[in-house]
């Protein structure tokens, strides 16, 4: 009775380690402790099957549990890769192109993107400013240079909150931010007006599908609700219908406002 005695405590002292380690616990592990315990269990009072079928089935869901676990981190440390590898393809076409955003630093940049750099989880552009923009802070733009977006028509908001909509005749840009100078329709050219690159939208060919639905205003006394856009060889036109159902064509540089 003394020997039984002495492996129960030993018995004991194997479970409160085991407990000490949890975490490291595996199946091969359980099986060490029901060995030890139908070794030195009471044979006046041995375990039941059903008790051995329990402890059985235990180990088996723990080892199908840290298998589906490791299985389960191993899927989504490739999938992050793959994600990755998508993203890194896609900032290496941005090589050239004229991007704008918030910089790593905090301030609004505009500038073509000559390299691609990674970040931990972060693909950064660097411009050829010096500045970093993070993928997910850019807006692309298009073109080359500042040059390729004059010309273009754009929307925004003046720091004095008034609405505008123009044609870009230059870009300013600056430690504070990046300026658009807007030419309103109808205006002389040396009358523009200062929009902030961060709260104006570009509308060209690819943008222009968007004021369908929208009440717009434009030069000849044309108003009414856009109802679809056409492009021929030089411009983009808005087809405008006016409150006598009738359609009106719209030249994009001819908008003045938007609603």
């Amino acid at each position: 009775m003394t020997t039984t005695a002495v492996s129960m405590d030993s018995n004991a002292g194997a479970i409160q380690a085991s407990g000490r380690n949890s975490m490291a616990l595996d199946g091969q592990d359980f099986m060490k402790i029901m060995i030890t315990e139908l070794t030195n269990q009471d044979p006046f009072e041995p375990m039941k099957n059903q008790e051995l079928l329990n402890q059985m089935a235990t180990i088996q869901q723990l080892q199908s549990s840290q298998e589906m676990s490791k299985s389960f981190g191993l899927l989504m440390e490739r999938y992050d890769n793959v994600l990755m590898g998508q993203e890194l393809t896609t900032a290496s076409g941005m090589i050239g192109q004229l991007i704008s955003g918030d910089t790593i630093a905090g301030q609004y940049a505009l500038g073509k993107v000559v390299a691609v750099n990674r970040d931990g989880d972060n693909i950064l552009l660097e411009l050829d400013t010096g500045q970093q923009i993070n993928l997910n802070d850019m807006t692309r733009l298009g073109g080359s240079n500042s040059q390729d977006i004059v010309g273009k028509m754009a929307i925004g908001m003046t720091a004095a909150g008034e609405k505008v909509v123009g044609k870009i005749v230059s870009v300013e840009v600056n430690s504070s931010g990046v300026t658009l100078h807007l030419q309103k329709a109808g205006s002389p050219a040396d009358a523009t007006v200062a929009v902030p690159l961060r709260s104006s939208s570009i509308i060209n060919e690819d943008t222009a599908d968007l004021l369908i639905g929208y009440s717009v205003a434009g030069l000849g006394g044309i108003e009414g609700v856009v109802e679809s856009v056409k492009w021929t060889a030089e411009k983009v036109i808005l087809n405008v219908r006016d409150t006598t159902d009738k359609i009106n064509e719209l030249p994009l540089e001819n908008l003045i406002n938007i609603n």
